[in-house]
């Protein structure tokens, strides 16, 4: 996904919702500067802080990145488990990838 994209989405919110990078900032959690150095250098977006920026804007990051795509529908299931996967603690994410190795596994043993 384009990084220029994003970065013209969240402004947009941003001017719907009457916010400030400094509003932004309180209800994220991003540190302000943060914030104009991304929105100045044009810096790519993490999904760290794509996720935070969702939460303030009171979405699911998918959400979000539906608002963004051309096609939301062909891409949101490929982008939501990324930001689903952020928010797991380390031992579920030990679980999802014994998971999707056993997954693996047994799509290789029925071809």
């Amino acid at each position: 996904m384009e990084n220029e994209r994003l970065l013209a989405k969240i402004e947009e919110l941003m001017k719907q919702r009457g916010y400030s990078r400094y509003r932004l900032s309180q209800l994220s959690g991003i540190k302000q500067s943060t914030l104009t150095t991304m929105f100045n250098k044009r810096s790519t977006v993490s999904i760290d802080t794509l996720t935070k920026i969702s939460k303030a804007f009171g979405m699911k990051c998918s959400e979000f990145l539906s608002l963004v795509e051309d096609t939301p529908e062909e891409h949101t299931a490929k982008d939501f488990p990324v930001c689903e996967w952020e928010a797991l603690n380390k031992d579920r994410k030990h679980v999802v990838v014994l998971m999707m190795r056993l997954l693996k596994d047994e799509q290789i043993e029925t071809k």
